[in-house]
């Protein structure tokens, strides 16, 4: 008994010791880092592999990255189609979601990050399924081509040819074509941006409004962003991954300075649809982001920036604050989908009940 009581107190010991030891990682340099975030940056630092990019490497960390983000609920309160969307020479998947009821719902088009190279197959749907619920939307979830197999401008064709059938069947799906909005996350951030100025530059019917979160928007190398020196390889989303991405995408170097792959590098962010940019505090691409909201901010569109303290890149393994997030982007979007006091009932809106 004696000897059980030693080992006991030891494991009590060694546990409080390791407690210690990893919750000293949530102090950082540039400020605290959130305590299961800390654990994951730290195993991703000490990983020193490369990145793989075959298929079977892609779909496991599709799978480990939607658990780290937070897996699903069921769709429950939600119908569920799978459509072909025509395009040049392919189709392109969309899965809607749609609340129950008679609609119109205002629409969101979802276009799922991933560093270009990955989330195929509605790996990434968790958020989309939560904001149909608490937005009363309906989400139509883009799964554009990936690279290295498509690379640029064939994810970027496709969203904008996916917005564009979006906006022209949005009514066989109880969506109002009057009310849509974009959304995007990391790659997914940089689709959407890159989509809204051509959607502006084509004579494209505009998105009513632009969610975008911690985006790439520039991978021109013309810049030198403090975020990257100060985070490094050390905060999960690392920065000598970021040359090996931009790569695989693009097909040809020179392309890079384009505002269909550099957003920010456009000439004008005048005449776009009002936008929330969220950037995580700890994420290599955190001025990027801010870059971009002042750009538009400068160009007189209306914009929200939050700075969301305490995360990684893309919330990765803090799903909780992922989902307070997505409560204040429907805050913030809920009087542009709901336009108050007439407008709404004039389109015969219905709101679904939210969570």
């Amino acid at each position: 008994m004696k000897f059980i009581g030693i080992t006991l107190l030891v494991l009590v010991l060694l546990s409080i010791a390791a407690f210690g030891i990893t919750y000293s990682w949530t102090y950082t340099p540039i400020g605290r880092l959130e305590y299961r975030a800390a654990i994951l940056a730290k195993i991703a630092e000490w990983n020193h592999a490369p990145m793989p990019m075959d298929d079977a490497s892609r779909r496991a960390g599709d799978e480990a990255t939607a658990k780290l983000i937070g897996v699903p609920k069921s769709s429950l309160g939600l119908i569920q189609r799978d459509v072909q969307v025509p395009a040049s020479g392919h189709q392109i998947p969309v899965r809607i979601y749609i609340p129950d009821g008679p609609g119109p719902f205002p629409a969101v088009v979802n276009i799922h990050g991933g560093g270009f190279f990955a989330g195929r197959s509605f790996a990434f749907d968790s958020i989309p399924m939560e904001l149909a619920r608490k937005l009363g939307a309906v989400v139509f979830s883009v799964d554009y081509r990936l690279a290295p197999e498509h690379p640029y401008p064939a994810a970027v064709n496709d969203c904008f040819d996916a917005y564009l059938w979006v906006a022209a069947h949005a009514a066989e799906y109880r969506a109002d074509p009057a009310r849509i909005a974009i959304m995007g996350q990391s790659a997914g951030g940089n689709l959407v941006a890159v989509t809204t100025l051509k959607l502006r530059d084509h004579g494209g019917p505009q998105p009513v409004f632009q969610y975008i979160e911690v985006p790439v928007v520039d991978m021109s190398g013309q810049h030198q962003w403090k975020s990257m020196t100060e985070t490094g390889d050390k905060y999960f989303l690392k920065v000598s991954m970021l040359p090996q991405i931009t790569s695989m995408y693009l097909s040809d170097a020179k392309n890079a300075t384009s505002p269909e792959v550099s957003p920010l590098l456009a000439s004008s962010h005048a005449n776009l649809p009002p936008a929330l940019v969220v950037v995580a505090q700890f994420d290599p691409l955190r001025d990027q982001g801010i870059a971009y909201a002042k750009a538009l901010e400068s160009s007189h569109v209306p914009v929200h920036l939050i700075i969301a303290p305490g995360v990684l890149h893309g919330f990765m393994g803090t799903p909780e604050q992922a989902m307070e997030n997505l409560v204040q982007a429907v805050e913030i979007m809920r009087p542009v989908m709901y336009p108050e006091p007439s407008n709404t009932k004039e389109r015969g809106g219905n709101r679904a009940t939210r969570d």
